[in-house]
């Protein structure tokens, strides 16, 4: 499943470049601690984070992030927006909980 059919199904809302849309992920991530993400989380995951700094553009960067989900309505500056279509690392958001979103994402054979 690619990202691009995970927004078709899900309440999400595509923040980033139309093209980053048709990657595959691999698992996902959730968390806050940049650390931890840097520790734990694998390449190609989806990291769901209410984090909206900068810095998590980097972070994904380094990991190999194939997309940053946003919860709860969050949405990054316009910064962050433009370092992450540089980078091409896709950005969703939606008003679902982090709880919610990832059990929709894992009813959908992503894990």
């Amino acid at each position: 499943m690619t990202l691009r059919e995970l927004l078709n199904i899900l309440p999400l809302e595509n923040l980033g470049n139309e093209s980053d849309l048709d990657r595959s992920p691999k698992g996902g991530y959730v968390g806050d601690l940049l650390s931890n993400v840097m520790r734990f989380a694998k390449e190609g995951n989806i990291w769901i984070t209410v984090q909206t700094h900068i810095n998590v553009i980097a972070v994904a960067t380094l990991v190999g992030i194939s997309c940053i989900i946003f919860p709860c309505g969050v949405k990054p500056s316009e910064e962050t927006i433009a370092k992450a279509k540089e980078e091409h690392i896709a950005l969703l958001s939606t008003e679902l909980d982090a709880f919610t979103i990832c059990g929709k994402i894992y009813e959908l054979g992503i894990r």
